[in-house]
């Protein structure tokens, strides 16, 4: 009995972390979040591995700390420390300093995410953001890591595959086609409607960024649709008002996307977190009136 109960308690543990990675692009589904982790491999050992510090900390620390058992099921406590480790290793090269960091790192969005779905704010990717921008700041001011420099993306002409997949592959920090292919298939095959509206979020946001001026070399390399998929993804249900919502978000979050990269700004899902929130409150305001 004791032996079944153990690998009963690795079974949901393992089912967890496969949540908290498929959350990332907010869904609940073992194969998503399996093609999450296969598609952050090949993209980045590194990234993996900090990737993984992360979740795996979120996780454990929930668990620790008797969060609610459901929520952590859901992988509601893995998807903001994964994406931590991840966007820490994307800007920073792997050190032991780094490990602990990222560490205390996915710890405190752990907790951050817990103060927030207590009192039903709906956290998205806040906790992410709020302690990953704070950790590159006081890594630099420290020292504690030598920063990466900044990726070579080999491209020219507006290519419409390559930026496609390489939006999906940027919700990852991922500069990989192969990459944003595993997470568009995963998604297509548990959610089709997710995956369509989330390829329309991708539409949208290069027709935006070619028309105020981003030149097809930056609209190529998906950092202007990655915010565009996740409102997209927030908002994918199978009803015309969901899909107009998604556009709508999609498109905010491509214009404040653009006014970060003109300002110089690092913002990561910053945009997508403020435009969502802009749609559904408005939407909830449009329903007490209604009534």
């Amino acid at each position: 009995m004791r032996q079944v109960s153990y690998q009963q308690h690795l079974r949901d543990f393992a089912i967890a972390l496969l949540h908290g990675c498929s959350q990332i692009f907010l869904q609940r589904s073992t194969l998503v979040g399996a093609a999450t982790l296969i598609g952050v491999l090949f993209g980045s050992v590194p990234m993996f591995i900090g990737g993984l510090i992360g979740l795996v900390t979120g996780t454990l620390m929930a668990i620790a700390l008797r969060y609610n058992r459901a929520d952590i099921d859901e992988g509601l406590y893995g998807y903001n420390p994964m994406l931590v480790g991840t966007g820490l290793f994307y800007f920073f090269d792997a050190s032991p300093e780094l490990v602990g960091v990222t560490i205390v790192a996915a710890g405190l969005s752990t907790w951050l995410l817990h103060v927030l779905l207590n009192r039903h704010v709906p956290a998205l990717t806040l906790p992410f953001v709020t302690v990953t921008l704070t950790a590159i700041e006081l890594i630099n001011a420290f020292g504690l890591a030598d920063p990466n420099p900044s990726p070579f993306i080999a491209a020219g002409e507006l290519n419409p595959h390559t930026s496609f997949f390489l939006s999906f592959g940027q919700v990852m920090f991922l500069d990989s086609v192969f990459a944003g292919v595993i997470f568009f298939a995963a998604l297509l095959a548990h959610k089709p409607v997710a995956a369509l509206l989330a390829a329309l979020g991708v539409l949208f946001s290069v027709v935006i960024a070619l028309f105020v001026g981003i030149s097809e070399t930056q609209v190529n390399t998906g950092l202007f649709g990655f915010s565009a998929i996740l409102c997209c993804l927030a908002f994918a249900e199978r009803s015309w008002h969901a899909a107009f919502n998604a556009v709508i978000a999609a498109s905010l979050a491509t214009l404040c996307t653009v006014l970060a990269y003109a300002a110089g700004v690092v913002v990561l899902t910053l945009p997508f977190i403020v435009s969502t929130w802009l749609v559904m409150g408005v939407g909830r305001c449009w329903e007490r009136q209604v009534e």
